[in-house]
C-alpha cells in the first residue's frame, strides 16, 4: 500500500530544516504553545522537538519514561465472551502480526526497529499530546497473511482546527486532509507535558545566559591601577599599556598614586544555580512522578514515594498503548483475518513487580507468630519464590542458609519481643498486636486475607521509619521461617 508521506513532502523538509531555538523569547514561545491549543501545531511541535533533543534533562527523563514500558514482555491474552477456541485463534493471529511488524521515521529511513521502537514512538504522546504513525498495510492474499510498516510522523505535518488531526499535504496548507482510520495509528494523552517543559528550558537558558555574564564579571579580579601622572602623557600611556596587558577583563586606571591593587569580587549572592536546579526538579517531577533529591528522607520515604510514582506512571502508560492498539490496529487485524468481528483477544503487558516484598513477609512473619495459619501459596506469592517443579531437585533443611543472627536467640520467642521491644514504641506495638488479635479473631478465610491485605498497606501506620524496626522485623521473621524449616 502507497505511503500518502510523499517524498516531495519529505524532502522539503529536510531542506527547509531550521533551529527554531535560536532567537527564541517569551513572547514567541507563548504564541507558539497557545497556537498549538488552537489546532496550529507547527510551530510548538518543532521547538518541543528541538528541546527534547537539546536539553539534557528533558532527553534523560523521556528516555526513561519511555523506555519502562517499551522494554517490558508482553503477551496476548483472552477476552470477552468469545469461546476458548476463538480466543485462541483471534491470539495466535495477533502475536504473529506483531512479532513480525516493521518501524520507521517518516524523515529518517535509517530510524527502524520493531515492536519495542513502536511503543516508544507511541509514547511521544506524553510530551507532545499526539503521537502519529501512518500504517502500511503489506496484505499476502496467496499465504493469508498481514503484515505492516509503522512510518512515525512528526507532529508538524498535522494540523488540529477542526477537533481531529489532519495531515498537511503541503508545507503552506492552512487546512489539511481528514486521517482514515484504518491507514493511522494516533495515540493521545490529556495534556502535554512539552509545553511546560519548553517554558522551563527558556527560563534556564536564560538565567544560564545571566549566570555566565555574572560569572566573567564578578569572577575574576578588578586590575586597578593609581597614578599621580598627567592624563595621556608619555609616562601615563606606558602605564595605560601595560594594565592592557594584564590577562585580566576588567581594569581601571585613575590618578593618585603609582599602585596596583586587585579587587577581588566578594559578597556577592547570586540565584542563578538555585533558579537551574529549582527548574530541573520540576521537569523531572513532571515526567517520573517524583524527584528523589527533593523528596528523600532519612526513613526512606523519598525513595518508597518515588517507586509508587514510577509505577504508577508505567501502568497509565501500559494502558495507553494497550487500550489504543485494542481498538485500532488489533480490530483491523482480526476482521482482516475473520471478517467483521470483534476481537477476542487483546495484547498486554507484564508490567514491573514493583510490590514491597519486604513489608509482605514482615506481616506474614508477623501473623505466623500470632498463631494465625499462612497458607503456602500466600508466602510464595509474597516473598517472589515459585513451586519446584515435579522431579525438580529442590535444598534440603541441612543444605539450606543459616538465616538467624547468633546475635539473637534462635528460637527463644522471648527474645523476639524483646528485639521487637526495643525497635517499636509500646504504644505503636500494641496496637499493632491488637489488629493482628483482631484479624486472628475472624472466622471467615477470606476477611482474614482482606484485613491481612489491609495492614499490609499501612504497616507504616505503625512504625516511626526508622532501619532498626525494618531490621528488627526482618531478623524476627527469618528466624521463624528458619523455625518453620
Amino acid at each position: 500500500m502507497k505511503s500518502e508521506i510523499t517524498d516531495e513532502r519529505i524532502l522539503w523538509e529536510k531542506r527547509s530544516r531550521y533551529n527554531p531555538l535560536l532567537g527564541l523569547r517569551p513572547q514567541t514561545l507563548r504564541a507558539a504553545n497557545d497556537a498549538f491549543k488552537t489546532g496550529y501545531m507547527s510551530k510548538a511541535a518543532r521547538i518541543w522537538e528541538e528541546v527534547e533533543e537539546c536539553d539534557g534533562i528533558v532527553s534523560t527523563v523521556r528516555a526513561k519514561r519511555r523506555k519502562s514500558v517499551s522494554r517490558l514482555a508482553w503477551n496476548i491474552v483472552p477476552f470477552g465472551n468469545a469461546s476458548e477456541e476463538t480466543a485462541k485463534e483471534h491470539a495466535s493471529i495477533l502475536e504473529d502480526f506483531y512479532n513480525n511488524i516493521s518501524w520507521t521515521h517518516a524523515c529518517d529511513g535509517h530510524r527502524t526497529g520493531g515492536f519495542s521502537r513502536l511503543v516508544e514512538a507511541m509514547l511521544d504522546c506524553v510530551g507532545k499530546k499526539y503521537s502519529v504513525h501512518e500504517i502500511v498495510w503489506s496484505p499476502n492474499p496467496q499465504a493469508r497473511s498481514l503484515r505492516a510498516t509503522f512510518k512515525f510522523v512528526p507532529l508538524y505535518f498535522f494540523e488540529d482546527t477542526f477537533g481531529e488531526l489532519r495531515l498537511l499535504r503541503s508545507p503552506n496548507a492552512v487546512f489539511g486532509d481528514e486521517l482514515k482510520p484504518d491507514k493511522w495509528l494516533i495515540a493521545a494523552t490529556d495534556y502535554p507535558l512539552m509545553a511546560a517543559c519548553s517554558v522551563y528550558y527558556l527560563m534556564k537558558q536564560m538565567s544560564l545566559a545571566d549566570w555566565l555574564v555574572f560569572s566573567r564579571r564578578f569572577g575574576s579580579a578588578l586590575a586597578w591601577l593609581k597614578t599621580d601622572e598627567p592624563a595621556h602623557s608619555e609616562k601615563w600611556e606606558a602605564m595605560a599599556s601595560a594594565l592592557a596587558n594584564i590577562d585580566n577583563e576588567s581594569s581601571l586606571m585613575t590618578g593618585n598614586a603609582d599602585t596596583l591593587t586587585l579587587l577581588q569580587a566578594s559578597g556577592q549572592n547570586a540565584p542563578f544555580k538555585e533558579v537551574i536546579d529549582h527548574l530541573t526538579r520540576l521537569v523531572i517531577t513532571m515526567w517520573l512522578g517524583s524527584d528523589l533529591a527533593t523528596m528523600s528522607s532519612q526513613d526512606g520515604a523519598g525513595a518508597s514515594l518515588q517507586g509508587e510514582s514510577a509505577a504508577m506512571l508505567e501502568d497509565d502508560d501500559c494502558l495507553l498503548i494497550e487500550e489504543t492498539l485494542a481498538n485500532t490496529v488489533s480490530r483491523f487485524v482480526i476482521r482482516y483475518y475473520f471478517g467483521n468481528v470483534e476481537p477476542a483477544a487483546y495484547l498486554q503487558f507484564q508490567r514491573t513487580d514493583r510490590s514491597d516484598k519486604k513489608a509482605a513477609l514482615e506481616i506474614l512473619g508477623m501473623t505466623a507468630d500470632r498463631g494465625v495459619s499462612v497458607s503456602q501459596k500466600a508466602w510464595r506469592e509474597a516473598s517472589g519464590v515459585a513451586a519446584p517443579d515435579e522431579g525438580e531437585a529442590v535444598i534440603e533443611k541441612s543444605q539450606a542458609p543459616m538465616l538467624q543472627d547468633s546475635a539473637f536467640g534462635a528460637n527463644d520467642a522471648e527474645s523476639d519481643i524483646d528485639e521487637l521491644s526495643r525497635a517499636m514504641s509500646t504504644e505503636k506495638k500494641q496496637a499493632l498486636l491488637a489488629e493482628l488479635d483482631r484479624i486472628e479473631a475472624m472466622d471467615d478465610a477470606s476477611q482474614r486475607a482482606d484485613a491481612l491485605a489491609n495492614l499490609q498497606r499501612n504497616i507504616s501506620n505503625y512504625f516511626d521509619g526508622g532501619d532498626a524496626e525494618a531490621e528488627a522485623m526482618m531478623k524476627i521473621l527469618e528466624r521463624r521461617i528458619s523455625n518453620e524449616k
